[in-house]
């Protein structure tokens, strides 16, 4: 059988048969299978269950052995946590994004919004490129330059805006 017209009606990038059978379901108005809702090689159940499995037992910290947690950990929604820290910086996301060029005091809190989600260790730098609307070595050029003002500098504006997010924000 040829899937190719088939999947052609779905707009799934990655899995275009996971698409098309969750397609079909909604149509026919059919419950997913327990074996299809597996999260990460170790939880059976909704998406509502995995969230309050995580918040009630898990650490959310990385642990080398434990990869079905280091990927839990990554799949995590970024967008939310440049959202809750450009909250904590009373800042605008979108404006960075859009801007080519931003001021020093903007420039300082993007950078360190930046350099906090780098620091998570949870996204590469091109998919941080993505979230800002920059490229992936604007990324690196961007951590280097926090990483040497957190260094040498004692009292700085964009060592200020990074302490204020990592005590509030727990990663």
């Amino acid at each position: 059988m040829k899937t190719g017209p088939i999947f052609s009606q779905v707009h799934a990038t990655k899995d275009k048969q996971r698409a098309y059978r969750d397609k079909v379901q909604r149509y026919s108005d059919e419950k997913e299978s327990l074996w299809e809702d597996i999260k990460f090689g170790l939880i059976y159940g909704s998406r509502e269950f995995l969230e309050y499995i995580k918040e009630t037992y898990l650490s959310l910290n990385k642990n080398g052995e434990l990869p079905q947690l280091n990927q839990l950990l990554k799949n995590e929604d970024q967008r939310a946590l440049i959202e809750k820290a450009a909250r904590l910086l009373d800042c605008n996301i979108d404006f960075f994004r859009e801007s080519k060029r931003l001021l020093e005091n903007n420039r300082d809190k993007r950078d360190a919004i930046l350099y906090f989600l780098w620091k998570t260790g949870r996204c590469s730098n091109q998919k941080i490129g993505e979230l800002f609307n920059i490229t992936y070595s604007s990324v690196s050029r961007r951590v280097s330059h926090v990483e040497a003002q957190l260094r040498t500098s004692d009292d700085c504006r964009i060592k200020r805006i990074y302490k204020k997010l990592n005590e509030i924000i727990k990663v």
